[in-house]
């Protein structure tokens, strides 16, 4: 399956970014695009050439669901903040055969913040961090709940 992510800047107290697919992971295009930076390549400069490259695909904090956007590589000068789609504390109300039921948002949290002048991330165990913290929230709502 094809993990979506997006490579992005800061704007404002967001982001703008181009989506990226496949291998959007941190362990795939994280790494990537930290190797890129320690070869000295210019954090706007890629940001600027896959906004360029796919302008029809542009994404900011507030268009990019994170259902279909997974990961999010927000390039500083010298810092890659990671943010990863999670389940969201809230729920949206939704009306199906059987009743309504609740199904968890998803929102992008800071999964990672790194120094692009330090030893190299250990993508991998950020990766499964972040599965075993989503994991641990449920996605649907317990029925129980409903009626309350």
């Amino acid at each position: 399956m094809s993990t979506r992510g997006a490579i992005a800047r800061p704007k404002g107290d967001g982001w703008e970014g181009a989506f990226h697919s496949p291998d959007a992971y941190p362990s795939g295009l994280g790494c990537d695009l930290w190797h890129r930076l320690q070869a000295n390549a210019d954090a706007a400069t890629l940001v600027h050439n896959a906004i360029a490259a796919k302008p029809h695909d542009l994404l900011d904090d507030g268009t990019a669901d994170p259902l279909y956007i997974e990961w999010v590589y927000i390039l500083y000068d010298r810092t890659m903040t990671i943010l990863g789609a999670y389940p969201a504390p809230d729920y949206q109300e939704k009306q199906g055969a059987g009743g309504p039921y609740r199904i968890r948002r998803f929102a992008h949290r800071v999964v990672a913040q790194f120094d692009l002048d330090g030893p190299e991330p250990p993508w991998r165990a950020l990766e499964e961090a972040h599965r075993l913290w989503c994991e641990a929230l449920p996605y649907y709502d317990e029925p129980a709940i409903l009626d309350a």
